[in-house]
């Protein structure tokens, strides 16, 4: 059994963590309190095991409240749990257990859970071991949802068949892996934008407003109606016959049996990243080659863009909680730099990557990267400066 200790001074912030922790049988969660002089009491007199502490508290911030708890009993395990991420660097030099942002998501906790459940496994027995046996039941993934069962069974494989390639760029290939070559450009742009609109039915005006919203209206409707001959012409020269790729009178893209790389990264198969299996996960990972309809001035798909990149972000994160369960620390490694270059100013990133190099006992890799990562926030202050003096000088 664990015990912990919460230190908040947002009373629905405790009840919130409370709640939660009232699912784990193995957490015993012996004290709130809301000021710091409070914590250090209950805490001297429980001497818990881990102890969840926010880091913005009046008087003795949650950082120097963790060092005095440290003080007491050295092996405590800290968790933060804050709205406030600019003190993470700080955090963790003190060798933080865990750092969570606020409001916390489900997913995340459990990841939590099981790290601490792991600790209570190593040093109280039965209890320890039974829910240790329920961690790897989890680990091997049975599924538990309708939807990441579908998923987990079906891995991504464009091997024989049509494919639609949009993370990184655009581009149709055929089922020998032939890219398929436009009349020009707009024509390859009007393929994409029906393609992005896959199974609605869209309209004349809808279409011309996007693609040629500066033409003479006759102009742009003979443009269009071109367009899609030229589209029909192309799958067609290609061996790409209508049972794969159809077109319908009402400008509606219809698709059978065709692989598409972005349906990795939107919104359905996001919220099952954290019951799919993690090498579903690693294929999907493989499939990024960078931003939705990447490289093109098509500004019609800047939405889903942002979206899909919101979503890599949370698979990045599930890979990362699931390879540190899993004691992988080359991967660790790889995803945590992965994330870090895609956020080079994300301070709980550059943590946790420090305190990575400082557990696995690379002491130089971590002032190393503490040292860049430093040089990088100072250059970029120094920029914003400039940038407010050259406004106020204009």
């Amino acid at each position: 059994m664990i015990r912990s200790i919460i230190v908040d001074d947002e009373r629905i912030s405790i009840r919130v963590l409370e709640k939660m922790l009232e699912s784990c049988d193995f957490i015993d969660n012996a004290a709130s309190c809301q000021t710091a002089e409070a914590a250090m009491t209950a805490f001297a007199r429980i001497r818990p095991e881990a102890a969840f502490v926010d880091i913005n508290m009046p008087g003795k911030n949650g950082i120097e409240l963790a060092g005095a708890f440290q003080s007491i009993r050295p092996d405590v395990k800290i968790i933060f749990v804050t709205a406030d991420e600019s003190h993470a660097v700080k955090a963790f030099e003190m060798v933080a257990f865990d750092y969570l942002v606020k409001p916390v998501e489900l997913g995340r906790f459990q990841r939590l859970i099981d790290r601490l459940s792991l600790v209570d496994a190593a040093g109280s027995g039965a209890t320890g071991d039974l829910h240790a046996s329920a961690i790897r039941e989890r680990s091997e993934n049975k599924p538990v949802l309708n939807p990441a069962a579908r998923l987990n069974s079906q891995l991504p494989d464009a091997a024989g068949r049509v494919s639609v390639l949009t993370m990184g760029g655009f581009e149709l290939k055929t089922a020998d892996d032939q890219t398929v070559k436009w009349r020009s450009e707009k024509t390859r742009e009007l393929f994409a934008l029906l393609y992005h609109n896959r199974g609605r039915n869209l309209s004349r005006n809808m279409l011309i407003d996007t693609l040629w919203p500066d033409h003479d209206p006759v102009r742009a409707q003979h443009l269009l109606h071109n367009g899609i001959y030229y589209i029909r012409k192309a799958l067609r020269d290609n061996g790409i016959d209508k049972q794969h790729i159809l077109i319908d009178s009402g400008y509606k893209l219809m698709l059978k049996d065709v692989f598409a790389d972005n349906f990795c990264f939107e919104q359905t198969a996001a919220r099952s990243y954290i019951d799919l299996e993690t090498h579903v996960l690693e294929s999907y990972d493989r499939l990024y080659h960078g931003p939705y309809m990447d490289f093109e001035s098509w500004t019609w798909c800047e939405l889903d863009r942002i979206e899909m990149e919101k979503n890599y972000d949370r698979l990045l994160l599930v890979l990362t909680d699931r390879y540190e369960s899993a004691g992988r620390r080359d991967d660790l490694e790889m995803i945590l730099i992965k994330r870090s270059r895609r956020d080079p100013y994300n301070e709980s990133l550059a943590a946790r990557l420090i305190i990575f190099y400082e557990m696995s006992g690379n002491q130089q890799k971590a002032l190393d990267y503490r040292v860049e990562f430093e040089r990088k926030m100072q250059e970029d202050i120094w920029n914003q400066h400039n940038n407010v003096s050259n406004q106020a000088d204009s």
